[in-house]
């Protein structure tokens, strides 16, 4: 239920990156910093079990910063491509939680 959650978190994150038209907005700035503390922890914890190479997680501090950028009317093709990538990791959350 928690993982289906995150995964359509994950999925309003990918349409804030491919959309992006959001500068200055609270809702940006707050998106941008609960990924940002969501991929730290996921990390963190990874890493404390000695697995370091969390993809999931670095996705998630990748999209917080790209989300950060968006807040302040930095954007970079890599975001849209970005976006992609965190959308297929929020449909497989999503799935994964279902199931």
């Amino acid at each position: 239920m928690i993982l289906s959650i995150l995964g359509m978190i994950d999925l309003i994150g990918a349409g804030l990156l491919w959309f992006g038209g959001l500068a200055g907005s609270g809702w940006l700035a707050g998106f941008a910093a609960f990924f940002i503390i969501k991929g730290i922890w996921s990390v963190l914890s990874a890493g404390a079990r000695g697995f370091w190479f969390d993809v999931f997680g670095w996705a998630d501090v990748i999209a917080g910063v790209l989300l950060g950028f968006a807040w302040v009317g930095l954007s970079f093709e890599l975001t849209s491509w970005f976006a992609i990538i965190m959308a297929a990791k929020g449909v497989w959350s999503l799935l994964m939680g279902l199931v």
